[in-house]
């Protein structure tokens, strides 16, 4: 990720994005961030969450019904195929981050 300034506004550029084409060079194996936005993975009352990042423009023009099944299905499959130590080594990471404008809507514990 890098830094860049378009208009008045700082933002995050993936470095697997072209600039020129705004196409993600990794297309289809792009990483589980970009396949899930905009839904984010958080720590949510200890636990790792699905939540809707409420600052993407996007999420205010889709349902929550929607989302709760795209959240069912990345549980059921993205989810399910990490293995527990990278599951737990995500979770410490979260444990450092914290997230504005994210909604939790379904828990990734079984």
């Amino acid at each position: 990720m890098t830094l860049v300034r378009i208009d008045e506004f700082d933002l995050w550029q993936c470095s697997l994005l072209d600039p020129s084409s705004w196409n993600c060079s990794s297309w289809p194996n792009h990483p589980l961030d970009c396949k899930i936005y905009p839904l984010v993975l958080i720590l949510h009352e200890g636990s790792p969450w699905l939540g809707i990042d409420t600052n993407c423009p996007f999420s205010l023009h889709i349902s929550r019904e929607i989302l709760q099944q795209k959240a069912a299905a990345i549980k059921s499959t993205d989810w399910a195929r990490i293995p527990a130590p990278a599951k737990s080594a995500l979770i410490v990471h979260l444990e450092k981050e914290g997230v504005d404008g994210v909604v939790p809507i379904l828990s990734l514990e079984d």
